[in-house]
């Protein structure tokens, strides 16, 4: 999951340390880089999945992926829209621990903390492709404005570690023996599995990795497997409507379906064969183009103008 093919390098604009971009984005493997990235859905869903969390986010809904954290997406109907903003944490200095700092989103759709990260993502763009005078300034401005935001929240949880475990650097030794331990998995995570098994491929102890996955990933190892199984199955129910379900839960690792069901659930919401309805891809082309860069900044002056309405109604 977490090896050399699965980082990247995050292309930030010369002298400016954010980057916002419009998107439509299908199926995105579990990935991860150095910078601190929020999504703001414009239109249609999306599955979004860290080592964290699993959530499908509709439109007006806030996803975070914080740096060096493994996150993934999976379309969710037709088609989607979306502003991506990545932020360089070195934007942060003045936050000594804002590389190891995981905030909760309020799962709510629609929550007034959504709305306000949601206005402030809006304008940061509208000012990047405007680029009116003082632009580059005022873009960085709205994304310190963003993690102060935040960080008046509640401040998020601090991982323990005084590195981030997830950051590839060579002298990095928990987190390389960590992203082993995880490469080994995501090989071998249809077969029947233990962490002993894991453990005895790398010469290690079980209860030290055990230690490992919850100290640094935030994470068990029976979670992390089920999770990466739970990814692999909903992705075959999408492509492969000729699959029966029971099928598709054996072949990626689970001992039964109830199994398999429960923890579907639990993770997406749904249950498998209504994911599979709502995820699966059009018979047809849609008659509906994606919407242009003129459309999609309509929608954001609109998101802009709607949240300072309703901040000025007493």
């Amino acid at each position: 999951m977490v090896s050399a093919r699965s980082i990247e390098l995050v292309p930030f604009p010369e002298n400016l340390r954010v980057r916002s971009f419009l998107h439509s984005v299908g199926d995105v493997g579990l990935h991860l880089h150095g910078a601190f990235e929020l999504i703001v859905m414009l239109e249609g869903r999306l599955f979004l999945q860290t080592d964290r969390e699993t959530r499908i986010l509709s439109e007006g809904d806030v996803g975070l992926a914080h740096c060096w954290q493994p996150h993934g997406t999976q379309r969710v109907g037709e088609s989607n829209r979306m502003l991506v903003v990545q932020i360089d944490p070195t934007i942060a200095s003045a936050d000594i621990d804002f590389q190891r700092r995981r905030f909760a989103m309020p799962a709510a759709p629609g929550s007034g903390v959504q709305r306000e990260l949601a206005a402030m993502a809006a304008r940061l763009h509208l000012d990047a492709v405007q680029q009116r005078s003082g632009w580059a300034l005022q873009v960085e401005s709205h994304a310190l404005r963003m993690l102060g935001f935040l960080l008046q929240l509640d401040g998020g949880v601090v991982l323990e570690s005084s590195e981030n475990m997830f950051d590839p650097q060579e002298g990095n030794e928990i987190g390389a023996a960590l992203r082993r331990a995880m490469d080994f998995i995501v090989d071998h995570y249809d077969q029947p599995i233990s962490l002993g098994d894991v453990a005895a491929a790398h010469r290690t102890s079980a209860d030290y990795l055990a230690r490992l996955f919850r100290s640094q990933a935030k994470t068990s190892f029976s979670r992390f497997l089920a999770q990466l199984r739970l990814i692999r199955a909903a992705d075959r129910l999408r492509n492969e409507p000729r699959v029966t379900v029971l099928s598709i839960a054996m072949d990626v690792g689970f001992p039964n379906i109830t199994a398999f069901n429960t923890a579907f659930r639990r993770s997406f919401g749904t249950t498998p064969t209504e994911w599979r309805k709502s995820a699966a891809p059009p018979k047809h082309p849609s008659r509906y183009p994606i919407p242009s860069d003129h459309e999609d900044l309509d929608k954001l002056s609109d998101l802009v103008a709607a949240f300072r309405a309703a901040r000025s109604t007493p």
